[in-house]
């Protein structure tokens, strides 16, 4: 657990429309937590590369989608494989 705390970095930002996100460094790739709050989605990315490229990875979570078991499953695995937990 050390090793993982060691290698995390933290960015919290907002932007336009009510979006805001935090970004983490876990083992030397950058992944983001996305809350969009003009369409109240949340999300996780991966950075793809130099400058601000972001893929999607994981499935669109609204607060409705809280109670669907699957896709809060499917979003956890999205979010386990970042954190080396998978």
């Amino acid at each position: 657990m050390s090793a993982f705390v060691a290698d995390v970095g933290v960015e919290l930002a907002t932007a336009l429309f009510g979006r805001a996100y935090s970004v983490y460094r876990i083992f030397g790739e950058e992944v983001r937590l996305v809350w969009d709050g003009k369409d109240g989605i949340g999300f996780l990315e991966r950075k793809t590369g130099a400058g601000e490229h972001w893929e999607t990875v994981s499935p669109y979570m609204a607060r409705g989608d809280l109670d669907d078991v699957d896709k809060v499953a499917t979003f956890q695995e999205a979010v386990r494989r970042f954190a080396g937990r998978d």
